[in-house]
């Protein structure tokens, strides 16, 4: 039954594309038994050759392609046939396609998260639409970068499919500094300025700091338009216009849907139906701090004030940059196609195949040589020294690893008597020898005319061009494959011929080589390049050379880190490694450069408690920008596809290992050895992170309304009354306890948990 529905399929096949081919029989015959299926497996490698040139679309050999595979399941050929380019090109871009359900899950993630954590627990101060014009100013930006490019001429390859993920990272990071800094901001500072100078005083605090990462971010993809690797450089353009209209979207578009919040909130109007006013009376029902702040207020800071933990943070982070260090010495060079293919594929299984059984003749290279004066003993001498070279370079395989047409047509001569010198004697003899024995060498040479062979004497065509194939030993290593492909391109070019004519190598298989070749140094040569252009616009921007220094050795340790953990998640270096090790960079400085910049602004006395305003006013922001990236890719860990699953590896440590010197390292380096603020710096206000003055709460010494109502019940300002004492009203004391005050009702008494 199988049979019969194969032989169906094929019969289609060949009507859908208007062809009655003899093959039908071919097959019928297979059916009945009367040919072998070596016979019908060869048979349908010269229909293969048959159609491929009537076949004019991709689609249509895609389907062939089907067929014969079907045709091999059902038993009928050897398994594992070769796959063309067609279904290998299909195949990957199955693969990236396949997770593209991932990425949509992870913006969602990603829109959800920052819905919970941008606002609060109420009618009014909930967040649910500047949530997602936060997001909308991503992608417009997003958009831009992909049309600019494209409009330019930068080609769009596998790789560019993660550039989604950074410009959204860096999006909503810098999104998260602008609205905690307008949190942040007193009732004071509130009631007595319009929205319009609020959101001026908003910009004027986050600004600086956004513009510092987002400059820096940018600064470190133009440094990469300069490396020789188009994919890197046409991904760094990519990047780099993202990364621009990103930050002007977040400072433009952004910044204008937070002053249209603003109004919203002081005509005190619904949060997610905002054409519903509030009535005047209307107080929300759950007043309770952010359990994020909370840690960062009450446990934290607390935790690195003390010198014990400052000294085991330091200790921790110098040991693990020095293993990592040792491990990146211990990464392996590597790319190999097939990583690009599904675990699944009958293609991964024919290479794997491929490689298993024929070491010595899946790899192979070929040695072109040009017009030449082939008659010429001399030219001839000179030939077959490159051929020789090339058997005894100790990188081709032996025979049949090599068979030139040069040596064999000489034997031929030498036993038939003909004569080889001089195109009158040269060409009749080359044109006999390849319609007999020679039949195999035709495909390597080019004749002056279509008619190769051709023993026409009113003109004798000439060999315009010959090359022969010579097999590779088998090569476990990137760096004897390196040698390898060098020492044939010497051996190639070893010779020259009258006329200032050379020969070279060449191999599909040079092209992931010459990758391999240069990536180590690329990607050397580009992280220095980032790093000295980090260092160099944070030093601009935040003014102060130790900062600086401080925000680069962050920078660092996290990508010296995220390339040991490459090499322990059995990751190599490769191009595609290479882009994402790169673009980690920009999200790695924010992690740092939030800090440093609020650091120096912060108008507190002591190092320590600048460092405590610092996280106060942007550690929650820092960690929910790093946090919601990881909620980005999260879901790539369980894909298929080699450029997705190293995206997720190697930015779950950059955002491990950021978040850590950004929140824990730098801070402790601060608070020990950090410089001076910057002169004229004020405290920031930052005493409304967890709404206390936002809904009236006052400590007990500022309390001027009565205690109760007239029917015996607690006010809202009893609750701090009962918990504030009046000697203890400082600003931070305030912060570090409102938010274990739980209102269930506001006609019940205040509960304390």
């Amino acid at each position: 039954m199988l049979f019969v529905q194969t032989r169906g399929n094929f019969r289609n096949f060949f009507r859908h594309n208007g062809r009655q081919l003899a093959f039908l029989q071919i097959v019928d015959c297979a059916v009945t038994g009367l040919i072998s299926h070596l016979q019908l497996h060869a048979a349908l490698i010269c229909a293969w050759r048959l159609l491929t040139p009537c076949l004019a679309s991709s689609d249509a050999k895609l389907q062939w392609e089907r067929t014969k595979v079907s045709y091999s399941s059902a038993g009928f050929l050897p398994p594992n046939p070769a796959p063309s380019a067609f279904r290998q090109l299909q195949e990957n871009s199955a693969s990236i396609n396949s997770d593209v359900r991932l990425l949509t899950i992870g913006y969602v993630l990603i829109l959800t998260y920052v819905i919970v954590n941008l606002g609060r627990y109420s009618r009014l101060e909930h967040k649910v639409w500047l949530s997602f014009s936060g997001i909308v100013s991503t992608g417009l930006a997003i958009g831009v970068s992909f049309g600019l490019c494209s409009a330019m001429g930068f080609f769009y390859g596998p790789v560019h499919s993660v550039l989604p993920f950074l410009l959204l990272g860096i999006g909503v990071d810098d999104m998260f500094v602008i609205v905690q800094v307008w949190s942040n901001m007193s009732k004071e500072e509130h009631e007595a300025h319009t929205v319009p100078e609020r959101l001026g005083l908003c910009l004027q605090r986050a600004g600086v700091s956004v513009t510092v990462t987002s400059i820096t971010d940018l600064a470190a993809f133009l440094v990469g338009t300069s490396t020789i690797l188009p994919a890197l450089q046409s991904f760094c353009v990519y990047a780099g216009i993202g990364v621009f209209f990103d930050f002007v979207m977040q400072v433009t578009f952004f910044a204008a849907t937070v002053a249209l919040d603003a109004q919203r909130v002081d005509e005190h109007r619904d949060a997610c139906f905002f054409c519903i006013k509030l009535p005047d009376a209307w107080k929300p029902l759950n007043i309770k701090g952010k359990w994020l702040s909370r840690y960062f207020q009450n446990v934290h800071i607390k935790a690195l004030a003390k010198l014990p933990v400052k000294i085991s943070v330091i200790v921790v982070t110098l040991i693990i940059a020095g293993f990592s260090i040792y491990s990146t010495t211990l990464l392996d060079i590597r790319f190999e196609f097939k990583w690009f293919l599904p675990s699944g594929s009958y293609i991964t299984e024919y290479y794997d195949l491929n490689e298993a059984y024929f070491l010595n003749s899946s790899r192979f290279y070929y040695v072109y040589v040009g017009k030449v004066d082939y008659s010429n003993p001399a030219v001839q001498v000179q030939l077959e020294s490159v051929m020789n070279v090339s058997e005894t370079n100790g990188f081709c395989a032996k025979p049949p690893g090599i068979d030139p047409w040069l040596p064999a047509l000489k034997e031929w001569a030498s036993v038939n008597g003909a004569n080889l010198t001089g195109d009158a004697n040269f060409y009749p003899a080359l044109s006999v020898f390849l319609r007999g024995p020679g039949a195999r060498y035709a495909s390597s040479l080019s004749f002056s005319t279509s008619a190769s062979g051709s023993t026409s004497t009113s003109q004798t065509p000439k060999l315009l061009a010959t090359s022969f194939r010579a097999n590779f030993v088998h090569l476990p290593h990137t760096r004897d494959k390196i040698k390898a492909m060098d020492s044939v391109r010497d051996s190639a070019a070893s010779e020259t011929y009258p006329g200032g004519e050379t020969g070279f190598a060449y191999s599909l298989f040079f092209l992931s080589w010459t990758t391999d070749k240069v990536i180590d140094e690329e990607l050397l040569r580009n992280l220095l390049l980032a790093m000295a252009a980090v260092f160099i616009v944070t030093l601009l921007l935040i003014a102060n050379l130790l900062s600086s220094i401080y925000v680069l050795f962050c920078v660092a340790f996290t990508v010296v880190d995220s390339l040991m953990v490459m090499h322990y998640w059995g990751l190599t270096v490769n191009i595609v490694t290479a882009v994402i090790t790169i673009l980690s960079i920009g999200l790695a400085v924010d992690y740092s450069a939030h800090i440093a910049h609020f650091f120096m602004s912060s108008g507190q006395k002591t190092r320590q408690e600048r460092v405590d305003d610092a996280l106060i006013n942007v550690g929650v922001a820092v960690f929910s920008g790093g946090f919601s990236t990881f909620l980005a890719f999260v879901l790539l860990a369980s894909s298929e596809s080699y450029i997705f699953l190293s995206f997720f590896r190697i930015l779950f440590a950059n955002c491990l290992f950021g978040l850590w010197h950004g929140l824990v390292f730098l801070p402790v380096v601060l608070s020990l050895i950090g410089p001076a603020g910057h002169t004229g710096a004020t405290p920031t206000a930052n005493s409304n992170i967890d709404g206390t003055e936002m809904y009236g709460l006052k400590s007990a010494s500022e309390n001027k309304e009565p205690l109760t109502t007239d029917d015996g019940s607690l006010t809202a300002n009893s609750a701090v009354a009962l918990v504030v004492p009046p000697e203890e009203t400082s600003r931070k004391w305030a912060e570090a306890r409102i938010g274990s005050i739980e209102f269930e009702d506001d006609r019940r008494e205040p509960e304390l948990v």
